[in-house]
C-alpha cells in the first residue's frame, strides 16, 4: 500500500509519448507490504501523464527505491484514462 506524502509537482505543457499534456508527480511511501524485501517506509514516486489531444495516450509510472524497485511499473494503453484536474477543471497548457 502506498501513501502520498509531501508536496506534488504539476507540469502542464510537457511532451511525453510524443504527445502534449500535463504531468503530475506525487511522492509516496510504502505504508504496508506483504513482501519482506519491500520495507514499510520506502520512498518512491507516482507520475501521471494526461495527454491533451488526439485521443488518450496517457501513462502512469510507479518508481520505488531500494529493495522495492522490483515494483517499478508503467501502465499505458487505450483503456487508461488519466485526467489531471484543479478545482474541478482539466489542467491544460
Amino acid at each position: 500500500m502506498l501513501d502520498v506524502t509531501g508536496s506534488s509537482a504539476l507540469s502542464p505543457g510537457v511532451t511525453r509519448l510524443g504527445r502534449l499534456g500535463t504531468e503530475l508527480l506525487l511522492h509516496v511511501n510504502v505504508s504496508a507490504s506483504d513482501d519482506q524485501t519491500c520495507q514499510v517506509g520506502t520512498h518512491g514516486t507516482v507520475t501521471l501523464f494526461a495527454s491533451y489531444d488526439q485521443g488518450h495516450h496517457d501513462r502512469v509510472q510507479f518508481h520505488l527505491t531500494g529493495s522495492c524497485a522490483g515494483y517499478d511499473l508503467t501502465y499505458l494503453g487505450s483503456q487508461l484514462f488519466v485526467l489531471v484536474a484543479e478545482d474541478g477543471h482539466q489542467v491544460s497548457g
